[in-house]
């Protein structure tokens, strides 16, 4: 095979990772809230040591939002006052 073949496969790898991550996302974000109250800086270093994808905060934002419009999660109101924000199932 040749080298740019490789590099264009590992991209298009790279890319269907990717896909598949932001598809099963709400999902990782329901097992991590099951350990635990989570805020979404620890998601996006958990998401990061295991896929090694890194996220932004708006991406998780966004579905942690829509998860709790659709009555999935609930926001802990006992970190209104902190910086970060967590969610509890």
């Amino acid at each position: 095979m040749f080298p740019m073949e490789k590099e264009k496969m590992a991209k298009n790898l790279a890319k269907i990772n990717y896909v598949v991550l932001k598809a099963l996302l709400p999902y990782i974000i329901l097992a991590k809230l099951q350990e635990g109250q989570a805020t979404v800086p620890t998601i996006i270093l958990e998401i990061h040591k295991k896929f090694e994808i890194m996220l932004s905060p708006g991406t998780l934002y966004g579905v942690i939002y829509s998860m709790e419009r659709k009555g999935y999660v609930k926001r802990n109101e006992a970190s209104i006052f902190s910086c970060r924000k967590s969610w509890i199932t």
